[in-house]
């Protein structure tokens, strides 16, 4: 008995630390709209400060004809595949984040990452392509 009552009280200590570790990551998310998706794993990386920064720099280098520009910010999505890659499924995923996943306040960064690498090999292609 005494360890089905002691299963019990950390079950439920468990469940109280998931519901922080959520309030935590995403203060925003709600459990009753179901786990997150890819979708909004993009958005909410793609909105961070710097992720805005490597946006409008890649807006400008789309625009511009500039070689340079095309290599900086594709360097720049490639980090940011990388480092959104190596923090979600690296091997030291710490134990907030690892709750989150499980819980369902975190989505998969796959389309976050793929969108990255798509856009740096454009940025790529761009960048050596002769000029007419």
């Amino acid at each position: 008995m005494g360890s089905i009552r002691g299963g019990l009280i950390l079950t439920l200590i468990a469940t109280e630390a998931a519901a922080e570790v959520c309030d935590k990551e995403r203060p925003l998310w709600d459990p009753a709209s179901g786990p997150a998706s890819m979708v909004d794993e993009l958005v909410a990386l793609t909105v961070t400060p710097l992720g805005l920064v490597i946006l409008a720099l890649s807006v400008v280098a789309f625009k511009t004809r500039r070689r340079i520009l095309k290599w900086a910010t594709a360097a720049f999505w490639f980090l940011a595949s990388i480092t959104v890659a190596a923090n979600y499924y690296g091997p030291v995923l710490d134990d907030v984040r690892w709750e989150a996943m499980r819980e369902g306040c975190i989505g998969s960064p796959l389309l976050f990452v793929g969108l990255a690498i798509a856009i740096c090999a454009t940025l790529i292609h761009g960048a050596l392509r002769p000029r007419n």
